[in-house]
């Protein structure tokens, strides 16, 4: 009994033990963008959509191949008939049937089949980019999102760090009052910064979990706290990366990027439908074939009127076949064809005009995120030195407010332009990294910051 409860209690442990290493478990971008694709319905959707479609190319693929229908009927009647054995008029209950065979064959249709099996082909790739499309705008969505939790992180670090400093800055002053050397108003004002910064260090760390929860509902993650993201040790060498030019990364756009495609695509399905609809103008040509019997109790045999006429010799005996071709010219279809064409022509342009659109919002996107990345590099670069100067005057006037030398108002204009140089700093850092993970996206490049 005893090692029974041992054996429960060390299974208890293992698996308490497995669900805080899964919760602990930090993820790189590459596993929540993974995640993401896995867990996301529009995308799975979308996949429905791409099945639906390539039914339908099954099924226009298959209206250019022969149609066979096999049919049978046995009637019970009554009453006053036709009696087909002597074509005579009689009056009595009998049972009959019939059973055969029926094709056709498309010969000609002024390749309305055709083009329609090809409408469908364009239309399976379209939704198969479209899906393509909306992964890629998950993946920019989900990095814009980590990278705003490492933002807000370390917005959240310099909060902490001005209020560390400003209570540093209130023993200090309480010191100084004890030995008479500060009045008890500036003890009074000090003690507010204190509880400034203790409430902006609260906000920075609402922030973070607010950006946890984008990031969590973007995979689809009902507990946010068992989501945690892997802490890099340093972002700043990306920014010395150098990014291709618009241009450049437009014109591989074109050929490459899904929405763009996608777009592409339905362009050249529509106008495959409109030549399948003006195909409708054109006469067809069809071959069409039935083999056919009948059977009936009035049937009589006649080699031997007086004898039994079972069901199966009749029908050996009642076989009938026949082959036919046939055209069809059509004239007047109360202007359904004409209006069936006019709007394939709509839709045709309509395509035409999502295409021109589609590239339009592609070359504007590529072309802010590039001029955004490049204001926030130059801005980086510059508030590189901003912030070096200032951790410097902050250390200076620190050291000589220590000694007496420097007021409280001296140390309060420092560690505000530390702190706004700093956090102009990492807001450029970050703004560079989202727009060129953007035009990497478009450069089809991986998602990483490693």
């Amino acid at each position: 009994m005893l090692r029974y409860s041992k054996l429960n209690f060390l299974i208890l442990f293992l698996q308490i033990f497995t669900i805080q290493a899964f919760s602990q478990n930090e993820k790189t971008l590459e596993e929540c963008i993974q995640i993401a694709l896995d867990r996301n319905l529009g995308i799975k959707r979308q996949g429905l959509q791409v099945d639906l479609a390539k039914d339908n190319q099954v099924t226009a693929q298959a209206a250019r191949l022969p149609s066979l229908d096999g049919f049978f009927s046995h009637n019970l009647s009554s009453g006053k008939t036709v009696n087909y054995e002597n074509y005579t008029y009689i009056n009595t209950k009998y049972q009959d049937g019939n059973l055969g065979i029926q094709g056709t064959v498309p010969v000609f249709s002024g390749f309305g089949n055709l083009f329609l099996a090809k409408s469908a082909k364009y239309s399976v790739l379209s939704e198969a980019d479209k899906r393509a499309d909306l992964s890629k705008a998950l993946t920019i969505d989900v990095t814009t999102a980590y990278l705003q939790i490492l933002y807000n992180e370390e917005l959240l670090g310099i909060a902490k760090a001005k209020l560390e400093s400003s209570k540093e800055q209130l023993r200090m002053n309480e010191g100084y009052f004890d030995a008479g050397r500060l009045s008890k108003v500036e003890v009074l004002a000090m003690k507010s910064q204190v509880a400034q910064d203790n409430l902006s260090k609260i906000q920075a760390e609402n922030d973070v979990q607010s950006a946890y929860l984008t990031l969590a509902q973007l995979l689809n993650v009902d507990n946010v706290k068992e989501l945690r993201i892997k802490r890099l040790v340093s972002l700043n060498e990306s920014i010395s990366l150098v990014i291709k030019d618009p241009e450049t990364i437009f014109d591989y756009a074109l050929i490459n990027n899904p929405g763009i495609t996608a777009a592409g695509f339905l362009v050249q399905s529509r106008e495959a439908q409109l030549k399948a609809m003006r195909a409708k103008i054109s006469p067809s040509v069809s071959i069409n074939g039935i083999l056919y019997s009948r059977y009936s109790e009035l049937g009589v045999n006649q080699l031997n009127p007086t004898a039994e006429y079972p069901y199966s010799d009749q029908l050996r005996d009642n076989m009938y076949g026949r082959a036919s071709i046939n055209l069809s010219i059509p004239i007047f279809s109360q202007f359904q064809t004409r209006s069936r064409i006019n709007q394939a022509n709509i839709l045709s342009m309509d395509a035409r005009l999502q295409l021109d659109q589609k590239k339009l919002a592609v070359r504007q996107d590529i072309q802010k995120a590039y001029a955004a990345a490049i204001n926030a590099k130059a801005k980086y670069e510059a508030t590189d030195e901003a912030v070096t100067s200032a951790r410097e005057a902050f250390n200076l006037t620190q050291e000589k407010y220590k000694s007496g030398i420097s007021s409280s108002v001296e140390f309060k204009l420092a560690q505000n332009q530390l702190v706004q140089a700093q956090l102009t700093q990492v807001q450029a850092k970050y703004e560079y990294l989202i727009r060129s993970k953007i035009l990497d996206l478009y450069l089809d490049k991986p998602m990483t910051l490693n």
